[in-house]
C-alpha cells in the first residue's frame, strides 16, 4: 500500500504545536482553515459527482480527506483534535488507490482520501 506515515519518533524530533503542523510539508493534499477547523483538502481536484446530479448553489465542492481514530472512521473528528502527544503514529491515504480495503469500504468520499491517527 502507498500512503505517508509519521511516526513517533517524527513526531518528538519536530515537536509540532498542532497535529496538522506535521501535515504541511507533504503532497496530495494542503492544510487549509475552514472556520477555525483545521481541514486536509485533496488537491485532486472538486469531489466528483454522480452522473446527472448537478447543484447549482454548490458548482464547487471541495474534496475533504476523511479523518479516522484508532482504525475507526469519525465524521465529528478533526485533524486537531488530537494532540501531537497523544498520537502514536499517523497514516495518511491520497485516494482510494493506496488505501488499505479495510478503510476504503464502499464509501462515497473514499476518492478524497483518509488520515488514520493512532494514539499511543
Amino acid at each position: 500500500m502507498g500512503g505517508h506515515f509519521i511516526t513517533r519518533e517524527e513526531i518528538e524530533k519536530r515537536a509540532p504545536l498542532v497535529t496538522s503542523d506535521l501535515l504541511r510539508r507533504l503532497q496530495g493534499f494542503k492544510i487549509v482553515d475552514s472556520m477555525g477547523v483545521a481541514v486536509a483538502v485533496s488537491t485532486r481536484g472538486p469531489k466528483p459527482r454522480l452522473a446527472g446530479i448537478r447543484n447549482a448553489a454548490e458548482p464547487f465542492v471541495n474534496c475533504v480527506l476523511r479523518v479516522g481514530l484508532d482504525g475507526f472512521l469519525s465524521s465529528a473528528l478533526t485533524i486537531n483534535s488530537i494532540p501531537p502527544g497523544d498520537i502514536h503514529g499517523i497514516e495518511i491515504y491520497t485516494g482510494a488507490a493506496n488505501m488499505p480495503p479495510e478503510f476504503a469500504g464502499a464509501r462515497p468520499d473514499v476518492w478524497c482520501g483518509l488520515i488514520m491517527i493512532w494514539t499511543r
